[in-house]
């Protein structure tokens, strides 16, 4: 009723104000790290240049330590680019209470995920977690154990800065823009390099 009237011109209603999600916890600081110069100087920059980012160390060297940390030093959500982050995540049926949070989205996907996981998929073609960091980080640890054909569906999103899902009856586009930070074993990339490497041919005696 009160929307009738405000177009009649009998009633004014309010501007909408903006529900902005308040954030509980607390980012994880990068100034909480101690040594790990090189490591941290690499962070800030591709955060400044929105680079993106392959840490290869052995286990337990903080490669995802580091990774967590990165939406510290990264600017907060512009208006135009909190709208876009919330739409998607609304699509998705993860925004909460329909309210927005200016922080950056930062997405750790399990390892076993599969294609239509990473850059959407299903029934209804909701998105994947390629769009649910636009705008953020994409943060694909132990790299190499991600199967071939879900890190080939990446390349689209890395190029173009969208998802295309296409089905029999629809076609729907998702943005997704976002930082790629991975990390990875040097054994395992030892392990990927040799069975790229193709071996050398027998000599005869």
């Amino acid at each position: 009723m009160a929307l009738a009237n405000h177009f009649r011109g009998t009633q004014v209603l309010s501007r909408p104000e903006p529900s902005i999600r308040a954030n509980a916890a607390i980012l994880p600081d990068l100034a909480e790290i101690k040594g790990q110069e090189s490591a941290k100087r690499a962070l800030e920059v591709a955060a400044a240049g929105g680079h993106n980012l392959l840490m290869v160390g052995p286990p337990g060297s903080g490669k995802s330590m580091l990774a967590a940390r990165l939406p510290s030093i990264l600017l907060p959500l512009s208006a135009a680019e909190l709208l876009e982050v919330s739409m998607v995540h609304s699509i998705a049926g993860q925004l909460t209470g329909g309210k927005l949070s200016d922080r950056r989205p930062f997405r750790t996907p399990h390892h076993s995920a599969t294609m239509a996981a990473l850059v959407g998929g299903g029934l209804r073609a909701r998105p994947g977690e390629a769009s649910l960091a636009h705008h953020g980080v994409l943060f694909l640890d132990e790299f190499p154990e991600f199967t071939p054909q879900a890190l080939d569906a990446l390349r689209q999103p890395l190029e173009d800065g969208e998802c295309v899902i296409a089905r029999a009856n629809h076609r729907v586009s998702y943005p997704a823009k976002f930082q790629l930070i991975a990390a990875m074993n040097p054994a395992a990339a030892a392990w990927r390099a040799s069975r790229a490497t193709p071996a050398p041919a027998a000599r005869a005696a």
